[in-house]
């Protein structure tokens, strides 16, 4: 799996990620794939998807407490001691003082999150902790950032960022940065980039995450803006702009009027992507200034 997207407990929960299905659409849709085989065959698959299901309903239990008492040792992102977060954003081009509006109780600080490979901790980093919220405003799950033990950049791991196992549903899944919309809205894909765009336009700014669940994503029904804005990731292979123009349709299909801004600065040869972080880091909020604007 993708550095972001994390690890997925089984080819279910996958295509539900993948597709921004529930888990039960996806046991049906997997069902109608199956349905051409042996009735014979019936059986067994009904027993599977019934373990699978009791399988994934009991990971999200375990998530859901795990994720719990992470928080409970996390500290409030302005507490003392978080000097490896503040140096962390502050070398990204994200100053404390300027962020601090837009990350609210969703985001914390843990100064000694254990770190797994293979099952086993190899080592504990701080580390920037943020809920993501449904459509329904319920937490959904946990994305973790392990950082550099002296917050210069992300720990030494092979995959410093990670996801829990969703323990509920994930449609409109989104790092609320800023807190409700008002009559615009304005998401983003990581959680670096949202905090750079809401510094540049001085509004709320939602992290989509991922790609996956950026090209998915559902505004909530309540405090619904009429108008949003898509800041996109430029890159290599267009997965940015690819998911960009997959959630521009579904947001103009839903009645909402949509546009969309990518960086204009050519991605550097030794790099996969260029984004609104890089922007603010190498231009500052100039940089964000008469962007062409894409429709789709």
């Amino acid at each position: 799996m993708c550095n972001t997207c994390g690890s997925f407990i089984n080819g279910f929960v996958l295509l539900s990620a993948l597709y921004g299905w529930s888990i039960s659409e996806t046991y049906q849709r997997v069902d109608l794939v199956l349905a051409g085989l042996p009735a014979e065959s019936g059986v067994r698959i009904e027993k599977l998807l019934k373990r699978f299901k009791q399988e994934d309903a009991l990971k999200r239990r375990l998530a859901l407490s795990d994720a719990v008492q992470t928080l409970k040792s996390s500290k409030p992102v302005w507490a003392s001691m978080t000097w490896p977060l503040r140096r962390y954003l502050d070398e990204r081009g994200i100053p404390m003082h300027l962020a601090y509006p837009y990350l609210g109780s969703d985001v914390r600080y843990h100064p000694e999150l254990p770190y797994f490979e293979g099952g086993r901790e190899v080592d504990r980093f701080p580390a920037l902790l943020a809920i993501a919220r449904n459509r329904d405003g319920k937490p959904c799950f946990l994305h973790r950032s392990w950082l550099a033990k002296n917050g210069h950049g992300k720990a030494p791991v092979s995959c410093p960022r990670k996801t829990t196992t969703f323990f509920r549903k994930q449609d409109g899944a989104a790092i609320r940065l800023g807190g409700h919309f008002g009559s615009q809205g304005d998401v983003a894909e990581g959680i670096e980039t949202a905090l750079s765009v809401a510094i540049a336009v001085e509004r709320p700014v939602w992290s989509l995450v991922n790609t996956s669940l950026m090209s998915a994503w559902s505004p909530p029904d309540e405090h619904c803006p009429r108008q949003i804005t898509i800041w996109g990731d430029k890159d290599v292979k267009q997965a940015g702009e690819q998911a960009a123009e997959a959630l521009s349709r579904n947001l103009k299909d839903k009645g909402l009027f949509v546009s969309a801004r990518f960086p204009e600065t050519p991605i550097p040869r030794d790099a996969k992507s260029v984004d609104w972080n890089d922007v603010i880091m190498n231009l500052g909020v100039e940089g964000f200034r008469n962007t062409y604007l894409w429709g789709f």
